[in-house]
């Protein structure tokens, strides 16, 4: 029988492999790197999210940052969008197989949103740019600036997109310009598929994370990211992932604990409903800490005294990511 029929077969192998031992990687296992091993701009990429993992970094994305890790060296030109005085275009300085990668940076709703692209090497840059220019532009804008990372070919650029802010430890996906196409060769994933970042931690503190959504409620107008409620939440949602996976990165929250415990019991006070479910986030928090610092112990290897000092510290950060309560500053 011809061997055209393996390769199918194999790759099917390797994607069963690689998905189940996603599913079962441990806290100390990720990043992880899908597809693209034999590619030097993976491997750079890889070596870029390991070290972005164990920063004190909040968020894995550099917001606002230059997205070239070599802006001194010519690697790009700048100048503003003749078309839009607000954006600014960065465009390939020397050409790789007659097209050059192109970043524009623009303003939306006062954040900035970056979109990437390839145009042909002979477009007289920026006069005559124009996004009909553009012949491709992955996943449209990103609030990530995408990180750019050059391969061992003169020209041959890699291209990091970093997924949202407004996601939780998000998949990097990563590009290669070939043939004046930006194709994707491999992902790097922080964590596995679940749809709640507390889903990665034990089932008490699942259930504290549900109690204090629930104690926020939504945002009267649509739930977008720029509602104030939206993001609180999402701001909450990072934490978990980080209690969960990188217990060392922890922000820091606009209230302090004494705070948000005094604006909690005010607001317990506003009938029988909040003075119950003030009473049961109480309670639930006392188990949520045992149980996170079982987890680290487990997870992390850490002895008793710092698994539980690191329960109370990441569970409190956690806690108060969730609540504004105002103050004189």
């Amino acid at each position: 029988m011809k061997d055209w029929f393996r390769p199918a077969w194999v790759l099917a192998t390797i994607a069963s492999m690689l998905g189940h031992s996603i599913a079962h990687a441990g806290a100390m296992d990720w990043p992880q790197l899908v597809g693209g091993a034999h590619e030097p701009v993976c491997q750079q990429a890889l070596q870029l999210a390991q070290a972005r993992f164990k920063s004190t970094d909040v968020n894995l994305g550099e917001l606002g940052d230059s997205f070239s890790e070599s802006s001194g060296d010519a690697l790009f030109t700048e100048e503003p969008d003749p078309n839009d005085s607000r954006a600014t275009l960065s465009w390939q300085t020397q050409p790789y197989q007659g097209h050059r990668l192109v970043i524009r940076s623009g303003e939306a709703r006062g954040d900035t949103v970056y979109q990437a692209g390839l145009v042909q090497a002979d477009l007289q840059m920026p006069r005559s740019y124009s996004g009909a220019h553009v012949t491709a532009m992955p996943g449209g804008g990103s609030y990530h600036s995408p990180r750019v990372l050059q391969s061992e070919i003169p020209g041959k650029l890699g291209l990091i997109d970093e997924g949202e802010p407004y996601e939780f430890l998000p998949t990097w996906t990563v590009y290669v310009t070939v043939s004046g196409q930006l194709q994707e060769t491999c992902k790097i994933q922080f964590r596995k598929e679940v749809k709640q970042a507390s889903s990665l931690l034990p089932r008490p503190v699942q259930r504290l994370a549900m109690l204090l959504d629930r104690s926020i409620g939504r945002d009267e107008a649509s739930f977008q990211t720029y509602n104030p409620i939206a993001r609180q939440k999402i701001e909450a949602s990072q934490a978990w992932a980080n209690a969960a996976l990188r217990p060392w990165a922890t922000g820091n929250p606009y209230n302090s604990r004494e705070e948000v415990d005094a604006g909690l019991a005010m607001w317990a006070q506003n009938g029988a409903a909040n003075r119950a479910e003030h009473a049961e986030i109480l309670a639930q928090y006392k188990r949520a800490e045992k149980s996170l610092a079982g987890y680290y112990r487990a997870q992390f290897l850490m002895s008793k005294d710092e698994s539980q000092a690191t329960a109370q510290r990441v569970l409190d950060i956690a806690f108060r990511t969730y609540y504004v309560f105002h103050k004189d500053r």
